[in-house]
C-alpha cells in the first residue's frame, strides 16, 4: 500500500513522494519517476494553494500487516501521527501518538489505541478502520480530525534511494539496526549518518533502545524532516506537481485517503511554503502519562489527559515564529476565513441584544449563516468568549472587536455539534455605533 496523498502536508517531510502517492505496491516500486528532475523539466500550470477555511487536521497511519502471522486478522496501526496545518498563519504541528496508549475506543471500550483500526475492519463498520481511528484520536485530543492517510512505510525505501539517501543525526553512541533481508545488520554511530532507503526504514522502525516506542517516534520524525529537506533542496516540487495526476492514477490501487487529488495538490503546495521555524513537533511521551502498567496481560501506557491536552495545545495550536506581514494577515480577513460557527448567547437581560450583535459582527466580516442566537438561563455580568475547537484568529478578533477582557477568553475543548466558538453577552456589552 502506498504512502498516500496529503503526507507532504502531514509529515512536512515525506514531501512530494507522500503528497502525490508516487509509490506502487508493497515492494516499493516507484512509478512514473526515475531520478530527481531538473528545473528545466518543469511544465504545466502552477498549482493553487489550499482554499479551504480554517485549520486542517490529518491523521497519518502506518499499518502493521504482521506478515509472519497472516491469520491474526486485519492490521493494527503501527504508527499514528497527527498533523495540524494552519494555511492562514502558515504554521504546522506534528504530534506522534504511541501505539500502546490506553484509550477509549468508541463502541469497544478501553484498549490500546492501535486496536481501533483492527476493530472497525474486523467488524466491517461504516468507514472501516480509518473512521474509527479518527474518532478515537478525536475523542482523545478533543479536536476535529478532518482527513486521514493510510500508509505502509515499507514503500518509501525506493524514494529515499532515488533522491540519493538522507542524512540523520543519531544521538546514540552505537545503534544496531536490521534492514530488510537476512544478515543485513548495520551499525550507526553517534553523529551524522548517511542512510539509504532500507537503512532509513530500519532506523525509523527501530525501538530497541531505552526509550522504546518513544525513541521510535522521535526517529520517524527525524526521517520525515530529512526527506523534506532533501526533496526541497532538489527543487522537485514544481515538476512533480505537474505530473501528479498521472502518478496518482498509477498508484491509485495502493492509496487509501478521504482527500481528493485536487485537495492533495493544494495542501502540498501550501505546505511547502511553511518556514521550518513554523513547524512544531512533539511526542506523547513519559511526561504525559499517569503510568506504564499491565492490563489484561498487555503492557499499556495510561495517559494523563490534562497533560496530553496541554501538549496538544503546544504542538497543534503553536503559532511558531512570526511570518512576514502580508495584507491577508489583517485580523478582519483572517477570522472569517476560519469559518467558525459562532453561537451568540444573550446573558445581558437586554432583549434583542444577540440579534443586534449578530448584525454588528456581519458588518465586520463574519458570515450571517454561521452565527446562531440563543438566550442564557441566567444573567452574566461580563461578556465571555469560549473556544470549543481551536479557532485562535476568530477568538482574537472577537476579543478586539467586542473589547472582551482577555481573562474572559476561555478554551474549553468540547466537540459540540455545529458550535466552534460561543460568545456569552454580559451586562457590560453594548453594540457600538459605527
Amino acid at each position: 500500500m502506498a504512502l498516500l496523498g496529503p503526507a507532504f502536508v502531514i509529515a512536512l517531510g515525506l514531501s512530494l513522494y507522500l503528497a502525490f502517492g508516487l509509490v506502487g505496491g508493497p515492494a516499493g516500486t516507484l512509478r512514473g519517476w526515475v531520478s530527481p528532475p531538473s528545473s528545466a523539466a518543469q511544465s504545466g500550470p502552477t498549482p493553487q494553494g489550499w482554499s479551504g477555511e480554517g485549520r486542517v487536521t490529518i491523521l497519518l497511519m502506518g499499518l502493521d500487516y504482521r506478515q509472519d502471522a497472516p491469520d491474526e486478522g486485519p492490521p493494527r496501526t503501527d504508527t499514528m501521527i497527527l498533523v495540524s496545518l494552519d494555511p492562514v498563519g502558515m504554521t504546522a504541528g506534528i504530534l506522534s501518538i504511541p501505539r500502546d496508549l490506553w484509550v477509549n475506543i468508541p463502541g469497544f471500550g478501553s484498549d490500546k489505541i492501535n486496536k481501533a483500526y483492527f476493530d472497525a475492519e474486523a467488524y466491517r463498520l461504516p468507514g472501516g478502520g480509518p473512521a474509527l481511528a479518527m474518532q478515537t484520536v478525536q475523542d482523545l485530543l478533543g479536536i476535529p480530525v478532518n482527513y486521514y492517510a493510510v500508509v505502509d512505510f515499507y514503500s518509501f525505501t525506493t524514494l529515499i534511494d532515488d533522491i540519493g539517501g538522507i542524512d540523520v543525526n543519531v544521538p546514540e553512541s552505537t545503534l544496531k539496526i536490521d534492514p530488510i533481508g537476512p544478515g543485513n545488520t548495520v551499525k550507526l554511530h553517534k553523529g551524522l549518518n548517511h542512510l539509504d532507503g532500507a537503512t532509513a526504514l530500519a532506523y525509523a522502525r527501530d525501538r530497541d533502545t531505552a526509550g522504546g516506542d518513544f525513541d521510535r517516534a522521535r526517529r520517524q520524525q527525524q526521517v520525515i524532516y530529512a526527506i523534506r529537506d532533501k526533496v526541497l533542496s532538489l527543487n522537485m516540487v514544481p515538476t512533480l506537481a505537474a505530473s501528479a495526476p498521472k502518478l496518482y492514477r498509477a498508484a491509485a490501487n495502493g492509496l487509501r485517503t478521504n482527500l481528493t487529488l485536487g485537495q492533495i495538490i493544494a495542501l502540498a503546495w501550501t505546505a511547502k511554503g511553511i518556514p521550518s521555524q513554523n513547524i512544531t513537533s512533539g511526542i506523547i511521551g513519559p511526561d504525559q502519562l499517569q503510568s506504564i502498567t499491565s492490563i489484561n496481560g498487555l503492557e499499556v501506557l495510561v495517559p494523563d489527559l490534562n497533560k496530553v491536552q496541554k501538549l496538544r495545545n503546544q504542538i497543534l495550536n503553536a503559532s511558531g515564529a512570526p511570518v512576514p506581514p502580508a495584507p491577508a494577515l489583517d485580523p478582519a480577513a483572517i477570522a472569517p476565513k476560519e469559518g467558525a460557527q459562532i453561537e451568540l448567547i444573550n446573558g445581558s437581560g437586554v432583549a434583542g441584544l444577540a440579534a443586534a450583535t449578530k448584525d454588528y459582527l456581519v458588518r465586520h466580516g463574519f458570515s450571517a449563516d454561521k452565527i446562531s442566537l440563543a438566550d442564557a438561563p441566567i444573567l452574566y455580568p461580563s461578556t465571555q468568549v469560549i473556544d470549543f475547537r481551536g479557532m485562535p484568529y476568530t477568538v482574537g478578533y472577537l476579543v478586539d472587536l467586542m473589547h472582551i477582557s482577555p481573562s474572559n477568553a476561555l478554551s474549553q475543548v468540547e466537540l459540540q455539534k455545529g458550535i466552534d466558538v460561543q460568545v456569552i453577552l454580559g451586562a457590560d456589552w453594548q453594540v457600538p455605533k459605527d
